[in-house]
C-alpha cells in the first residue's frame, strides 16, 4: 500500500515538467527512499542523518529554507519519517495519521494523495461510461480490525435492511462480503464488486485514511464515508459533497459499545433503532443519485496515476497543482 513512493518518482521522471536547470525550477524533488529505514542498521542511519546535514547547506535548499523542496513519504513507522518532520520541505503521502499526532509537523507541509493502485497505474484513461448497477449497496471487508466496532455495527445495518427490503426487488439488494484473515483476497475482483453497486460504505481502516475510498471512486460507486477524521486529497480543487456522502460514525456505532461482544449482545433492531444507513440512502431522490454518478464519472480520472507520465487532470497532475499552490504559500510565509 506504500508503493506510491516508487511509482511517484518513475512517473515524474517521464513528465514534461522536469528541468535540469535549477534556475527554471519552481519545485525540487528529493528522491530519497524512506522505506529503507525500516531495515536500517546503525551505519545506514548515520548516512541518513549525514544526508540531512548535506542538503541543509545546499544553495537552492537554503534559498527558501527548503520550503520549495518535496519528498515522497512512503513508510510512516520509521526514524526517517520523524526526522523529515523536522525539515521544512513538503511531504507527500497517503496517510496523515502520524503527522496529525506529531506536534512538530505542520499541516501545511503535507500533501495528501490517493493510494496508488498497481492494478490501474498502467491502465488507459477510464471511459466516461457508467458501469451497470445490479446492487443497491455493497461492502467487502473484514470485521476483525482491532479496537473497532463500527464495521460490526455496520453489518447489522445491512442485515436489518436486507430483512425489511426483500419485497422491494433486486434493485434494493445490499450485499455484505465478509473477508477475514483466512480469506484469499486474490480470488476477489473488487473492481467488479464495486462497479456493480450504487453505494459503497467507506468506514475507517487501520487509520482514518483508507484505500477503499479510491477503489470505489474509480469504480463509480458513490462513496459513503464513515470516518470522522479522514482527510481528502485535492480538497482545494474538488467538492466532495457533489460525489460522496459523509455520515458521522456515531450514527452507525451504538453509544457506549466498546467491543464486538457488546454489539453481539444487541439485536439488529437495537443497533439500528434510531438510524439505518441503507434506509437513509434509499430515501435519497434518484435524480440526485444519478447526478452524483455523473459527477463521479467526471472526477474519477483525478484519482488515477499513469505509468507513462502525467496526463491532464490525473492524480499526478492534481498533485503537482497542489504542490505548486503549497510552495507559493510557503514561500510567501517565509518572506513575510
Amino acid at each position: 500500500q506504500f508503493c506510491h513512493e516508487i511509482y511517484f518518482g518513475e512517473i515524474l521522471a517521464k513528465s514534461s515538467v522536469i528541468t535540469r536547470d535549477p534556475e527554471e525550477a519552481d519545485l525540487f524533488f528529493v528522491p530519497f527512499p524512506s522505506f529503507v529505514d525500516s531495515y536500517m542498521n546503525r551505519a545506514l542511519n548515520r548516512k541518513v542523518l549525514a544526508f540531512f546535514d548535506w542538503i541543509r547547506v545546499q544553495p537552492y535548499f537554503k534559498r527558501y529554507g527548503g520550503h520549495d523542496h518535496f519528498i515522497v513519504q512512503g513508510y510512516p513507522w520509521d526514524k526517517f519519517f520523524w526526522n523529515t518532520g523536522k525539515m521544512n520541505w513538503i511531504r507527500i503521502g497517503v496517510d496523515t495519521w502520524f503527522t496529525m499526532e506529531a506536534q512538530h509537523v505542520m499541516r501545511e507541509k503535507f500533501v495528501l494523495i490517493p493510494y496508488v493502485d498497481a492494478a490501474t497505474v498502467s491502465s488507459p484513461d477510464p471511459a466516461d461510461i457508467l458501469p451497470e448497477k445490479s446492487l443497491f449497496a455493497v461492502f467487502a471487508g473484514s470485521t476483525e480490525i482491532p479496537r473497532q466496532t463500527i464495521r460490526y455495527s455496520l453489518k447489522r445495518h445491512f442485515d436489518e435492511f436486507a430483512s425489511s427490503s426483500s419485497r422491494r426487488g433486486s434493485r434494493w439488494e445490499a450485499h455484505w462480503i465478509n473477508l477475514n484473515s483466512r480469506t484469499n483476497i486474490k480470488d476477489k475482483n473488487f473492481t467488479a464488486i464495486y462497479e456493480s453497486s450504487v453505494f459503497c460504505p467507506v468506514p475507517s481502516g487501520d487509520t482514518a485514511q483508507t484505500k477503499r475510498l479510491f477503489d470505489v471512486i474509480r469504480a463509480v460507486c458513490i462513496p459513503v464515508i464513515i470516518s470522522d477524521d479522514i482527510l481528502l486529497p485535492f480538497r482545494s480543487f474538488l467538492n466532495y459533497d457533489r460525489f460522496s456522502i459523509q455520515i458521522p460514525s456515531n450514527k452507525i456505532n451504538v453509544p457506549n459499545v466498546k467491543s464486538i461482544q457488546d454489539v453481539d449482545a444487541l439485536g439488529d433492531a437495537q443497533v439500528t433503532q434510531s438510524f439505518n444507513l441503507l434506509h437513509y440512502l434509499a430515501r435519497i431522490p434518484w435524480s440526485q443519485v444519478q447526478q452524483m454518478q455523473k459527477t463521479l464519472l467526471q472526477v474519477r480520472r483525478h484519482f488515477v496515476f499513469h505509468s507513462d507520465g502525467v496526463h491532464p487532470g490525473d492524480a499526478m497532475d492534481m498533485t503537482l497543482k497542489e504542490l505548486t499552490q503549497r510552495a507559493h504559500l510557503l514561500r510567501f510565509w517565509k518572506k513575510a
